[in-house]
């Protein structure tokens, strides 16, 4: 049985410019199975905002309907697929608004399980992790873009070269977890490239608490400290297997 904890915390940058938070999360429980996704809106693009919460209702609904499909198909079918049906989405979004689909430009990250098998999507920067035997592993890297404090998006031409897509299966695998770029910044060192050991508390506190009660501390814990390290957005999802 899969169980969720999830938070999203605005960062000082956007306090200080009342700017609402620009990271998405979402989840939902399927048969036998469980759907992550997150995505972190462009900074720089109007209506990012929006284009989070598109793409995340857009991961939520192709893999809830068609999760053997998706497992099934050839990677390029289903980066193709995915990224057509955001894209739809966002340009029905950008009419209402009369603006363009590069104004809802967002970084996206998935994992979807279903018995022992997952897909994990990854466009942008932010990561993908596991706990595995009680050890945390690297399952997805940050990409960045060729400019400084600049990634990839949904809305980017050239996607195919920078979606990245796994299918396997989770043997021995405890916990799923994903994390903005903001919150990568207090959680994951990039030259060791290893995570916190935090994220085994989050685990421990999981697995001996009511779930409502862990989401109100990861949300205190994340609203305390990380605007000590970072002033962007973050945000963060995981699951485990209860």
């Amino acid at each position: 049985m899969w169980k969720v904890i999830h938070s999203c915390i605005q960062g000082t940058s956007h306090i200080k410019t009342k700017t609402p938070c620009q990271d998405v999360v979402k989840y939902r429980m399927i048969n036998n199975g469980v759907i992550l996704v997150l995505s972190d809106g462009a900074g720089s693009a109007k209506h990012s905002m929006f284009g989070a919460e598109i793409s995340c209702e857009t991961i939520i609904d192709c893999f809830t309907r068609d999760f053997e499909w998706y497992y099934s198909a050839d990677s390029i079918k289903v980066q193709e697929k995915i990224i057509h049906r955001i894209r739809t989405r966002l340009g029905i979004k950008a009419k209402s608004l009369e603006a363009i689909k590069e104004d809802f430009s967002s970084t996206l990250l998935f994992a979807c399980i279903q018995g022992d098998q997952i897909i994990i999507g990854h466009i942008g920067d932010g990561i993908i992790g596991a706990i595995k035997e009680n050890e945390l592993i690297l399952l997805s890297k940050p990409e960045k873009g060729e400019f400084a404090n600049s990634t990839y998006f949904t809305t980017s031409g050239n996607y195919h070269a920078h979606f990245r897509l796994y299918k396997g299966t989770i043997k021995n695998i405890l916990s799923i977890f994903l994390m903005s770029d903001g919150t990568a910044d207090c959680l994951y060192d990039k030259k060791s490239e290893r995570f916190a050991k935090a994220i085994l508390s989050f685990s421990s506190w999981m697995k001996h608490n009511n779930i409502n009660d862990v989401n109100n501390a990861l949300f205190e814990n994340m609203s305390k400290l990380f605007p000590l390290y970072t002033s962007d957005d973050c945000s963060f999802i995981m699951c485990q297997d209860v």
